[in-house]
C-alpha cells in the first residue's frame, strides 16, 4: 500500500464515521475589568513616581557637582589650573565639613582626594607640580597641565559624597 492510499483511505474512514462538526466554546473577551489589572496598574504608577522622584533627588544633590565643572570649563590654561585648585577645595569643603578639609595642605590634602575619590583620581602623583605651582608660580609643562585638570574634574565627578 503506498502512502497516497493510505491517506485516502483515513479521510474515507473519516468520512464513514458521520462525525458532526467540533463545537468550540465562544470566545474569551480580553478586557481590563478585573481587579488584577487595577492592582498592576497602581503598582506601575507607583514605580514610575518613585523612580522619578529618586532621579530628581540625584539631580539636585549633584548641583554642586554641575557647577564646579562649568566653572573649571568655563577657563583654560594655566588660569583654568589655578580657578581648578580653589573649585576643587571650595567642593570639597562644600561636600565635607570645613574642619575635616579646610586645614589640609600638601600630601596630606593629596591624599585626602586620592581616598575620597572612587579610585580614579591621584592627585598625590602631581604633588611636586603643584608644590611648584602653588608656591613658585611655575605652571607645569602643557601635558602635565591637562592631567591634573583632567584629575580635578575626576574628583568633582566621582568623589564619594556623605549625606
Amino acid at each position: 500500500m503506498s502512502f497516497q492510499e493510505a491517506t485516502d483511505s483515513l479521510s474515507v474512514m473519516a468520512q464513514n464515521l458521520n462525525l458532526a462538526p467540533l463545537q468550540e466554546p465562544d470566545p474569551v473577551p480580553f478586557t481590563f475589568e478585573t481587579i488584577g489589572w487595577k492592582v498592576l496598574a497602581a503598582v506601575l504608577i507607583v514605580i514610575a513616581a518613585a523612580t522619578i522622584i529618586v532621579l530628581i533627588r540625584h539631580y539636585r544633590k549633584n548641583r554642586y557637582r554641575r557647577q564646579a565643572l562649568s566653572e573649571l570649563n568655563q577657563l583654560s590654561g594655566a588660569e583654568q589650573l589655578g580657578h581648578g585648585l580653589i573649585t576643587l577645595k571650595r567642593t570639597a569643603i562644600s561636600v565635607y565639613s570645613r574642619e575635616e578639609v579646610a586645614s589640609l595642605t600638601g600630601a596630606s590634602w593629596y591624599a585626602f582626594l586620592d581616598e575620597t575619590t572612587k579610585g580614579r583620581t591621584r592627585l598625590s602623583s602631581y604633588e611636586a607640580q603643584l608644590t611648584a605651582y602653588v608656591f613658585e608660580e611655575k605652571v607645569p609643562a602643557e601635558s602635565d597641565r591637562k592631567a591634573i585638570v583632567e584629575q580635578i574634574e575626576n574628583w568633582i565627578k566621582n568623589h564619594r559624597a556623605t549625606s
